[in-house]
Order: C-alpha cells, then structure tokens, then sequence
C-alpha cells in the first residue's frame, strides 16, 4: 500500500513541476534533426493524419512525466500524398505513431523507435494503415438491468497482439479503460485483425473498484462464463463489427466475503476511514503461503479497495476463490 501511495504523491508533485515549468521543454541552443516518412492507407496515400513524435526514456519517472507534459511531445500532419516531416526534433530517441484511433498500423522499421540524430534527417519512417475492427456488446446484472460503469477486459489470443497487450499494460497507463454507459453498453474499437476473449468484473477490474469503492464481481467471460476454459474468442477482421457480445453476471455465483476490523494496537480503539485494499497471492504448486499481519506491501495489483467506517469495520463481497 505504501508504494502505491507514493505513486499518487509523486503523481502529484509532477503536476506541480509542469504548471511551474516553462512550456518549452527543449534547449533552444541545440541543432534539430528532422523525421519524414510516407503514411498509407489500405496501399493508398493517407492525407490528414496525424503524426505523433514523444521521447522515449527508459527510467519509469520519466516517462510518468511525459505523459503529463504534452509539450515534450511534437506532432505534425501528412499532406495530400501522405507524406509527414517534423522538423526542429532535438537529438534523441523517440516513439513515432500515427494518432488514428479508428485504424491501425504494423511496427516502423521494426521498432517502435526511432534515433535522431543532431542536425541529421531520419527518413523512410513509414507506417501502413489499415480499417480497425470493433466489439461491441451489454453487460447486465442477474435480473438482467444495465450494470453502469462496468470496465470490460480484452485479452489477445493471437501471439504478436498478445505481446503487444503485455507492453501495453507494462507502461501502467497505456492500456485503454473500456466502460459501460448509462445503458450497460460498451464499445472497444482500434483492435487488430485477431481472436480475443472479453470478460468484465474480477481482477479486469482494478481501477474502476479504486475509483468508485462498490463492490467488486466475479469476473465472467463471454458468453457468461465464470470459467476462462468455456469462454468463446471472438474473432475480428479489419474494418468488421462484432456486436451483441453481451455478458450477464451470475446472481448464484457471487464469490466470498471478506470482512473484519482494523484497531490501533495499543489503544484498542477502532480507526476510522483507514483504507483496506487485498491482491490474489499467484502461488506455485506446493508452495507455502506466509501472510504477516500488519504489513504494507501487496504481493501483486490489488483486487479491490474499501475503507472503514466508524466502527473499524471493512467487507469485501464477491472475492473470488484462491489465496
């Protein structure tokens, strides 16, 4: 719990640093490269899209404050024969992508990175667009009403999507957050040609639990399964739609209960508003499991979040089986 506190905080204090850094986030004294490149669509040139350069580090800080510093990013469009260029780029390493959210694009050169040498030219950073695919579908409660708000989880089958989901979900805050609307509706769009499972509740979801605080569910798979093993890939070619994947959670099937109280040790007295969060333990076959009572740490990403009331009291509902 600690380290996840220490996250927020530093969150924070990087919000203060960039409304008190200057816009500009590069030297003006340095010689800038350039990057160009042709983007294509379906083989053909693609006008008016947007090319996105953002520096590349490799220490987590970083690259948690570029996300916050838009300015250390430079963008450009391609014109009517799909050709981009961005000019004045300091050397360095940088991410080049296309922002179009509704197609997608195989790797630049390889590599998502791209070298720029001072006052050098890095060329032929193509890329090749295609028409994404989109699913589609509802998740409703056991009597059948729209569960609002509900985060909805994608998982790659195929190899290379799924290495690319791992990268994703590495970088914390590149994976994209899929919702219900206010009529239990989702709609996950940008996927690449492959096969996919898509569950809601459980551990797909994470933030929406630390967010809100409700209750947590058993995480169900299409086509409202419990059981990963029985849940039906959906497959998605370029530029389809497959609609009417809806998932239903199970009222019989609702998971454990997990409550108790926190009190200070000493005093004996409850405390109040403590906040009280718990991870699945990933064990290997007979290994022991030691929890120690007290301790700060979590042994993965926690499964949900709650806080105590006047009383030290705490429940958790819907925890699934395991340790």
């Amino acid at each position: 719990m600690r380290n996840l506190t220490h996250l927020a905080i530093s969150l924070v204090v990087l919000l203060a640093l960039k409304s008190a850094a200057p816009t500009s986030a590069f030297a003006q004294d340095q010689k800038g490269g350039s990057i160009t490149g042709h983007v294509k669509l379906d083989g053909k040139p693609a006008p008016g899209i947007t090319i996105i350069a953002t520096p590349s580090s490799s220490d987590p800080t970083k690259a948690v404050e570029q996300m916050f510093n838009s300015s250390a990013s430079m963008k450009t469009t391609t014109d009517s024969d799909g050709v981009y260029r961005l000019e004045g780029v300091p050397a360095g390493k940088y991410h080049v992508a296309p922002s179009a959210p509704a197609l997608v694009t195989g790797d630049v050169n390889g590599t998502g990175d791209i070298t720029v040498a001072e006052a050098a030219v890095a060329e032929g950073v193509d890329f090749t667009l295609s028409p994404a695919g989109v699913i589609t579908g509802k998740i409703t409660d056991s009597e059948g009403r729209p569960v609002i708000g509900q985060r909805v989880s994608l998982k790659p089958l195929d190899k290379a999507d799924a290495a690319a989901s791992a990268a994703l979900a590495a970088s914390m805050f590149g994976d994209r957050m899929y919702a219900t609307d206010d009529r239990g509706i989702y709609r996950i769009f940008g996927l690449r040609p492959g096969r996919y499972i898509v569950s809601a509740g459980g551990d797909s979801d994470v933030m929406s639990g630390f967010l809100s605080q409700r209750p947590k569910r058993v995480q169900t798979f299409y086509p409202s399964v419990t059981d990963e093993t029985k849940a039906r890939p959906l497959q998605v070619t370029a530029g389809s739609e497959a609609a009417g994947v809806d998932i239903q959670f199970s009222g019989t099937d609702k998971g454990f209960v997990v409550s108790g109280r926190v009190v200070d040790s000493e005093k004996g007295t409850p405390i109040a508003n403590a906040m009280v969060a718990y991870s699945k333990v990933r064990k290997t076959p007979g290994e022991e499991i030691s929890v120690e009572i007290g301790q700060s740490e979590l042994s993965g990403m926690p499964g949900g979040f709650t806080t105590t009331n006047d009383k030290g009291e705490f429940r958790f509902a819907s925890v699934a089986p395991g340790s």
